[in-house]
């Protein structure tokens, strides 16, 4: 046998390679890459004596590189690449490969010097050890010997020398070497084709003088150099010549803000085919002259900038585009003026606008972008419907996602799609209330987000049946239930009886799964066990009962389980194995009985030995010391001492770190918001957390050939910031975590929480000469006034839309359509509110309303802003919410606070109930409230106990009897608070006081 490929069938057991390959000597091609090998190379494979080629790259082999490789004469191409466990020295013997073209040993764990015996390799065209840190490089005169080197990588080599001269290259790649330009230890080649410099620190006059772009030059990466607007925006004056060549420039990860990087580069070159401004700190509207000069370009990327303003119609206008990426900026204006003429950009093939603030709805002639194959719109303010217009012709489009938008899909039950997904996102987009039905189609589905969809219907049998190669599944705060179907099904045999399917054993790819918020019910089956590669499951705020799966235990991968919010746990019926509870329907859990010790066991006269020495020792030693305690009084004293001094040392230690428990583990419930934010943020800093939440980081996709420590920041980025979302996810109530579970980041979650809660509270009575802001404390100790007036006890009636508030059990939030009724208004908070007739209306807003009543100002909190209803409504929902009681008797609605006391009586009225606080005066409570709690409050809030003595010494008439009862009046607490203190002045008297 001469030719042997089995690449790329991946081996999740990790075999080893076998000793017996040396036992194939005709073998001349040998392809092992990809397929998870363990273990060492083995030395017989030095018997291959007329092996040319040999790929072993992206396995996991361990130890050294056997010296028994130089023994390969014939060998041609050698790839060791991406086994990250290969260590030791590169063996010297690699020298005595004289016919060796290609030598890749990147991405390993190789350590000390380079060889120079490398440099005997006559013949050798591309040598890259790219990703390798703990190599060095004591003198590299021996590049100079390797004349036939056109492709060279040195990737993340610090201490790379300067004395290697080749002429030849026509690759060249030093990333991260901090190399020095400054003098021309590197001369330039004329035949040099890619040149990439990228994590140095540079500056564009130092490129510019080292090397002459006006000739071969091709492809230039410079991405993470630290270039700054005054480091790199070299004057046009000293570019001697534009660079006619120039076709790939990656400026990406730097530091430049100005526009004027735009026009540098239209003066640089005007040929180029692909651009990354990707990650810079680019500010201001993007120049609409810019995609008239490079009407050449073919990938334009300038994503995570501070770019304003709209899309310039320009870059509509460039036929060769291919990738258009400009996400995470704050562009604005309509998507419609940027395609104007679709067909101009019919080589589209990915499109990426997301998290701006776009409006407006998606223009039909989106279809005409034929080449399509990725789109991404999330996170925008795009409005309007979707339908099968939008997307014909899209045949080749792979990838949706239109998350958090104000859309609504529209489809026929019968379309059927002419495209394949593999991203699909549709969350928060209006899919419902039918499941959609053309879902049946998308068989290559590995990320689903139909979450917030507003569907409210059964999860038909077929759907699970499409899901095999699924990875992420969001179908959260929905009203999904499943049906009883006792049919099995044809490829699963998966059981649906009002429960979650029990067919997850075929979905071994799952990582993610989000079905929180639905109407499901009945028991997590056994099956979920078998996802091993599932890291988050969030079954939240269903209707499931039963026990958590014992199969739950395989799934190694898992990081997070939400099951909050159901019948399974905070419980009295919370049962099984864990808890050594049986359940209904199992069978009682016996306890494990102990083996017997006499005359059962062969070993039973050594065990028996065993104990009797055992007690006979512990008597021996317990006396000796007790006796000694008990007979000599200066131990005893000290053995007391003792003792009393460690059960101090216990409690105090205890009593120290409850306290520190308490101290920085205080879930917050939404009061002392700003204690427990910097009680949070010192926690965070000590757990080195505070950066993805104050910096918000994004952790980037790994390029290509990623380095080691690349890897590596890669991983601890994403760690980090899932550590400090779990962080703030447990330290928060069960109530401020339903707002903020669907929140993407870490920082998203504190800037919520710090908009919500920051400033509830006011501090009253505080030192007037200390008061910084004497009138914004004065308005904010008057809301927290009124707010607690507004349970005052009041009712009115009115027919003025604006005064009225009709009560009303069937909406879900406070709304009012008068905006000038607002005291703070929130346009930003943006919603659908569904009407009777199934229809949505828009909410424009959000805030606190201010409403006059005879008794002055009073508050409605959290009120939604409706301009397409015709009456102001105060929802029965949120009342009670906020732990007040509505009670419906007769013609009468009453409003009672968490104590039981009346707060508002409203009488029906042409069969409504009315609220109206000008048209009523102030009542008194019903007769069933305490006597002397009335009379208080009809004297003008008199003193209890002169009310009492009035009464017993007979000094009014009228008075009925009253009840020798005390109690707290709240109004007289409220007009008896320290406002302000007596000046801290002195002065004499200059008469009789």
């Amino acid at each position: 046998m001469e030719y042997l490929d089995p690449s790329s069938n991946y081996d999740s057991n990790k075999s080893k390679l076998p000793e017996h390959l040396g036992s194939f000597r005709s073998l001349r091609f040998l392809n092992l890459s990809y397929m998870n090998f363990d273990g060492e190379i083995p030395s017989e494979i030095g018997n291959l004596s007329k092996l040319e080629y040999l790929d072993l790259k992206v396995n996991s082999l361990q130890g050294p590189i056997p010296s028994q490789l130089g023994k390969l004469t014939c060998l041609r191409y050698l790839d060791l690449k991406g086994n990250y466990d290969l260590h030791g020295e590169i063996p010297y013997q690699i020298g005595n490969l004289s016919l060796l073209r290609y030598l890749d040993l990147g991405f390993t764990s190789l350590s000390k010097a380079i060889p120079f015996h490398v440099g005997n390799l006559p013949i050798l065209h591309t040598l890259r050890l790219a990703g390798s840190f703990d190599l060095m490089v004591n003198d590299a005169k021996w590049l100079s010997s390797l004349s036939s080197l056109t492709n060279f990588g040195l990737d993340s080599m610090p201490n790379l020398g300067s004395s290697g001269h080749c002429h030849n290259l026509q690759e060249l790649r030093l990333r991260g070497n901090n190399i020095d330009l400054l003098s021309p230890h590197y001369p330039n080649s004329p035949s040099l084709v890619v040149l990439d410099l990228a994590v140095n620190d540079l500056t564009s006059s130092i490129i510019l003088g080292n090397f002459n772009f006006s000739s071969t030059i091709q492809e230039l990466y410079l991405e993470e150099c630290g270039f700054t607007d005054k480091s790199f925006l070299v004057p046009s004056t000293s570019i001697k010549k534009s660079s006619s060549s120039l076709v790939t420039l990656d400026l990406s990860s730097n530091l430049l803000k100005s526009l004027a990087i735009f026009h540098w580069i239209s003066n640089f070159t005007t040929n180029l085919h692909a651009l990354s401004l990707d990650h810079n700190l680019l500010e201001g509207p993007i120049p609409d002259g810019f995609g008239k000069v490079m009407n050449s370009l073919e990938v334009l990327t300038l994503s995570s900038n501070k770019l304003q303003g709209e899309i310039p119609a320009s870059l509509g206008n460039i036929c060769t585009l291919q990738e258009l990426d400009i996400s995470s900026n704050n562009l604005s204006g309509k998507i419609y003026s940027f395609i104007q003429n679709s067909l101009i950009l019919s080589s589209l093939r990915r499109l990426d606008l997301s998290n701006n603030k776009l409006t407006g709805e998606i223009p039909k002639s989106i279809r005409l972008l034929y080449q399509l194959e990725s789109l991404h719109l999330e996170k925008n303010y795009l409005e309007g419907d979707i339908n099968e217009l939008h997307l014909t012709n899209l045949s080749k489009l792979m990838e949706l996602d239109l998350t958090d938008n104000s859309l609504s899909l529209k489809f026929a039950t019968s379309w059927i799609p002419s495209f394949q997904m593999f991203r699909l996102g549709l969350g928060s987009c209006k899919l419902g209330p039918s499941f959609p039905s053309w879902l049946q189609t998308q068989s290559q589905l590995s990320f689903l987000d139909i979450s917030d969809a507003e569907i409210d219907d059964f999860v038909p049998d077929w759907f699970w049946n499409k899901l095999q190669s699924i990875s992420e599944l969001n179908m959260s705060s929905n009203s999904l239930k499943e049906k009883v179907q006792p049919q099995k099904s044809a490829n699963w045999i998966c059981q649906i009886m009002e429960q979650l399917p029990d067919c997850w054993e075929h979905l071994s790819s799952l990582e993610y799964l989000d079905l929180s918020d639905n109407k499901l019910s009945g028991k997590l089956p056994q099956s979920l066990g078998t996802l091993v590669n599932l890291g988050a499951l969030a079954l939240r705020n269903n209707s499931l009962t039963g026990k958590l799966p014992f199969t739950l235990k395989n799934c190694t991968s898992l990081y997070m389980l939400d099951v909050g919010e159901n019948l399974l746990s905070g419980n009295l019926g919370l049962c099984g194995e864990q808890l050594n509870k049986s359940c209904p329907g199992d069978e009682t859990i016996a306890k494990p009985q102990g083996l017997a010790i006499d005359g059962e066991d062969d070993n039973s006269i050594f065990y028996g030995a065993l104990y009797m020495s055992l007690g006979f020792g512990f008597f021996t030693g317990f006396w000796c010391l007790l006796g000694t305690i008990l007979l000599w009084q200066p131990w005893r004293i000290a053995y007391m001492r003792f003792l009393n001094r460690l059960t101090d040392y216990i409690l105090v230690t205890m009593e120290v770190n409850m306290g520190k428990c308490h101290r920085w583990l205080t879930v917050f419930d939404g009061e002392q918001y700003d204690l427990w934010a910097a009680r949070m943020t010192t926690h965070l800093e000590a757990l080195d957390l505070w950066e993805p939440i104050e910096e918000d980081y994004a952790v980037w996709p790994l390029p290509e050939n990623p380095t080691v420590a690349q890897l590596k920041n890669h991983k601890e980025s994403k760690t980090r910031k899932v550590k400090a979302k779990a962080c703030l996810f447990s330290l928060v109530s069960k109530i401020i975590f339903t707002g903020i579970m669907n929140l993407n980041s870490a920082k998203d979650i504190w800037d919520y929480l710090k908009s919500e809660y920051q400033g509830s509270e006011r501090t009253k009575g505080h030192v007037e000469r200390i008061c910084k802001s004497p009138e914004e404390e004065k308005v904010s100790m008057e809301q927290e006034e009124e707010k607690q007036l507004f349970v005052a006890t009041c009712f009115a009636t009115s027919n003025s839309s604006s005064d009225s508030w009709l009560i009303d059990s069937s909406c879900t939030n406070h709304m009012t359509n008068d905006q000038t009724l607002f005291k703070e208004l929130d346009k930003t908070i943006v919603s659908k509110v569904k009407i009777g007739n199934g229809d949505f209306i828009s909410a424009k807003g959000k805030g606190t309303v201010t409403i006059e009543s005879l008794t002055g100002l009073k508050h409605i909190y959290d009120v939604l802003y409706v301009p397409d209803i015709d009456q102001n409504l105060l929802s029965v929902a949120q009342l009670v919410e906020k732990d007040f009681k509505v009670i419906f008797e007769g013609k009468w609605c009453l409003i009672k606070d968490a104590e039981g006391k009346n707060v508002f009586k409203v009488e029906i009225r042409t069969k409504s109930y009315a609220l109206n606080l000008m048209e009523e005066e102030q009542i008194a409570f019903s007769s069933t409230c305490n006597n002397i709690e009335l009379w208080h409050k009809r004297l003008g809030h008199f003193h209890l106990t002169g009310l009492l003595y009035m009464q017993k010494h007979a000094l009014v008439k009228g008075v009925s009897l009253l009840e020798d009862k005390l109690f707290d009046c709240v109004a007289c607490q409220y007009g008896k608070q320290i406002r302000l203190p007596f000046s801290q002045t002195t002065w004499r008297a200059t008469q009789k006081l």
